[in-house]
């Protein structure tokens, strides 16, 4: 229910209905968003402060009314026509919370599930395994400093990539909120840890960017895979291409970006959080460090190193060496 809009929502209360003689209702169920409507129209059943539901609450048949776009509530039906008119027709609401533990023939069936959401991130696993309307992405929830374990070099790694989220900030015009050209270099060894080897971050006009980024390229060497960040449209794959074509001879991808800089790094979040991520240390790790802290996955937050850091764990883990990405 919470891909619905409160519109459409209601709009679906005046199709509900029948000459048969049944009383017409719906049963939706939820997952918490706290910036959804819905948690505004059952603040009654959850708890403001932590943002659970409220377990004796649960149940509790209410009456509610429209009236202009606002919602009435009342214990009864007849306190609402008491306080609103004796026209009125009050319809009823309840809420009932769940968790996956309440859900038992599922867990019997696929005891994975659970493993499953608890991998999830911080704010996911909030959400989806307790339950809280409160949890949002804030700067610290997302990744923490603590969560990075600095190392003084990696192991033997079996693959390694080098991403790179581009911006045409020449440094001149260049201010503390301007985009940079940032590329992070991730390699994974052959126990499941990540290490972001590297990173790489400027600000430069488009022929600057381009020219740094072949530069950096053949210092990495050929066994290194790179991935450009690609703009959706014709214009973003034009400008892939053009670097696609300054690489020849790299194995270079590209990746169009469709999805938000909050989701994009989710995946990314779970890994550091259960410690599968470090950092090999250099002179780059406080500013890499403190932009992963205070990303907060809003469109103001400066992002660039978040998001080439998820663009090549996304590329260490879901593309084959040999693939093809984002077409």
């Amino acid at each position: 229910m919470e891909h619905f809009t409160r519109k459409q929502f209601f709009y679906m209360l005046s199709r509900n209905r029948t000459t048969c003689g049944v009383n017409p209702y719906i049963r939706a169920t939820c997952n918490p968003d706290p910036d959804h409507w819905l948690r505004d129209f059952m603040r009654w059943w959850i708890d403001d402060d932590s943002g659970l539901p409220i377990i004796e609450r649960g149940g509790i048949i209410r009456w509610f009314i429209v009236v202009d776009e606002n919602v009435h509530w009342a214990d009864s039906p007849e306190d609402l026509t008491d306080s609103v008119g004796a026209d009125v027709r009050p319809k009823s609401f309840t809420f009932i919370p769940g968790k996956v533990h309440d859900n038992k023939i599922l867990l019997a069936k696929d005891p994975n599930y659970l493993a499953n959401l608890e991998a999830l991130s911080w704010v996911d696993r909030q959400r989806l395994l307790y339950g809280n309307w409160n949890a949002r992405e804030t700067a610290g929830s997302i990744f923490r400093r603590e969560w990075f374990n600095v190392v003084g070099a990696s192991p033997a790694l079996v693959d390694t990539v080098r991403y790179w989220d581009r911006a045409a900030t020449d440094a001149q015009n260049a201010s503390k909120r301007s985009s940079w050209t940032a590329g992070v270099k991730m390699g994974l060894d052959g126990h499941g840890q990540y290490f972001v080897l590297d990173v790489v971050r400027f600000h430069g006009s488009p022929l600057d960017v381009e020219n740094r980024i072949k530069n950096v390229a053949s210092q990495d060497g050929r066994d290194t895979r790179v991935g450009i960040e690609q703009d959706p449209g014709q214009a973003g794959k034009a400008e892939a291409l053009v670097h696609v074509r300054n690489l020849a001879g790299n194995n270079v991808l590209t990746n169009t970006v469709r999805e938000s800089k909050g989701t994009r790094a989710k995946p990314l979040s779970a890994q550091v959080e259960a410690g599968n991520v470090q950092v090999v240390r250099g002179s780059w790790n406080d500013a890499y460090l403190r932009e992963m802290e205070n990303f907060d996955a809003s469109d103001r937050c400066v992002a660039d190193q978040v998001d080439a850091s998820s663009g090549a764990f996304l590329l260490l883990t879901s593309v084959k060496r040999a693939g093809t990405w984002g077409r």
